[in-house]
């Protein structure tokens, strides 16, 4: 902050001329002696206001009473006051002032400083009492100037604190107030912009609504046309429908029949089976007469003459054994035969029916499909009904559009108009705040 120390100046307001700076030289060794006691007391009292408590509380309470110390027994009371030691005093009460303490402290520091320092002094005088008086004197231009000091310090620097907070409004006024006048400013260019393209919309929108009531009476005969062919579309679905119901009900009576010829020809195959057991049966006497007619025969050749007659019985028992054994093996072949047709037949009949099976569920996917198809015909007809009308509704909506459109061309127009002397005040109301702003701050 600029603060003109006018040494000079100071010292003769405060009566410190060369006598009383002589006084305090001369009282100089009493003083150091007590000063410690006085400063003490000052910074107590400081410590326990409620108002420099925050002050205080971060305070090195022993180095502040070393700066004091020095400053009044080397500098103020030394009996040779220079600009530096003004110089200094300014930078002890500016270091206070930045950290956040009042003024008034300083006052109530000096006050108790001051007497407390007189009290303790005085009874080194008892028996010198004007010398005493020349003491007080000079201790109180002392402290007198000290606090001449410091009460400039902090009148300087509400100064300097209003000015730069009349400059940070004024700058802050300028810029919030610019903003919004050049926003207005702009909202004006932007809003005739705007109803330019509006009214050039709404001319526009007039040739594009013609355009539409010509498409939509067009739609709305298409969409009667699509009725009437979806209409003859849901008659042919339903008769498709009818004709794959009956396809259906052919295909289940074939499966039924093809189970009962299966049946039969399983029938058959076990029927064949025991043909083919007994016919087993009849082959294996067959081999026991002819193992018998053997027998026979060598036992008639022993009895000799006499077996001759058992031995051709027993030939002709061979022979016949042999025929039948002959007969039941050609029997045996043709059962095998007959077995192995009709397993063919029953995989046949088998494959039939699968596929017969496959035909039913072909033919109840195409009647669920065709009952569906029928479904969406129909809802396909509503829709085109319904859009049809909503056509016509259009219709009439589109000429409630032009109407409203011709409305819009007509207040953009105006808009228009509106904006640009919108856009003239704002230019003013910039100039008139600029020009109060500078005046304000050449006044402070």
């Amino acid at each position: 902050m600029e603060f003109e120390l006018d040494r000079v100046e100071r010292l003769r307001s405060m009566g410190l001329d060369e006598r009383a700076q002589a006084a305090l030289r001369q009282a100089l060794p009493i003083i150091e002696q007590n000063i410690d006691h006085a400063i003490e007391a000052g910074l107590r009292l400081n410590q326990s206001l409620p108002g420099c408590s925050k002050f205080y509380a971060n305070l090195d309470m022993e180095a502040a009473k070393r700066v004091h110390r020095k400053h009044w027994i080397e500098e103020m009371l030394a009996g040779a006051i220079s600009d530096d030691v003004l110089r200094h005093g300014v930078d002890i009460y500016e270091t206070r002032e930045r950290a956040g303490l009042d003024c008034r402290y300083f006052f109530t520091f000096f006050n108790t400083f001051l007497n407390t320092l007189i009290e303790d002094i005085a009874p080194f005088y008892r028996k010198k009492p004007q010398e005493l008086v020349q003491v007080v004197t000079a201790l109180n231009k002392a402290f007198l100037l000290e606090l001449e000091m410091s009460a400039s310090v902090f009148i300087a620097s509400g100064k300097t604190f209003t000015q730069k907070t009349v400059k940070t409004y004024a700058d802050e006024f300028e810029r919030d107030v610019l903003q919004v006048v050049n926003a207005v400013a702009t909202a004006a260019d932007q809003m005739s912009a705007a109803a330019t393209t509006a009214s050039s919309s709404a001319d526009q929108t007039n040739r594009q609504t013609a355009e539409v009531i010509t498409i939509t009476a067009d739609t709305t005969d298409n969409a009667r046309s699509v009725v009437n062919a979806a209409g003859e579309l849901s008659a042919s679905v339903r008769e498709i429908g009818v004709q794959v119901a009956q396809s259906s009900d052919m295909s289940r009576l074939a499966t039924q029949e093809a189970e009962k010829a299966n049946s039969t020809v399983r029938g058959l195959a076990d029927s064949s089976a025991k043909i083919g057991d007994v016919v087993k049966l009849i082959s294996d006497i067959a081999s026991q007469t002819n193992l018998l007619a053997l027998n026979a025969t060598i036992e008639a050749a022993r009895a000799g003459e006499a077996g001759k007659g058992f031995a051709v019985v027993a030939g002709e028992v061979k022979n016949l054994a042999n025929q039948t054994g002959k007969a039941t093996d050609e029997i045996a072949s043709q059962i095998g035969e007959v077995q192995s047709a009709t397993r063919q037949a029953v995989e046949a009949i088998a494959g039939i029916a699968g596929r017969i099976g496959e035909i039913n569920r072909i033919s109840a996917a195409i009647a669920a499909a065709v009952e569906e198809q029928s479904a969406a015909t129909a809802e396909i007809v509503r829709s085109i009904e319904v859009v049809s009308g909503g056509s016509e509704r259009v219709s009439a909506v589109i000429g409630e559009v032009s109407a409203a459109a011709g409305d819009t061309g007509r207040a953009a127009r105006d808009v228009s108009q509106s904006a640009g002397a919108l856009s003239g005040q704002a230019n003013t109301l910039r100039g008139v705040m600029q020009s109060f702003l500078q005046r304000l701050l050449a006044a402070t």
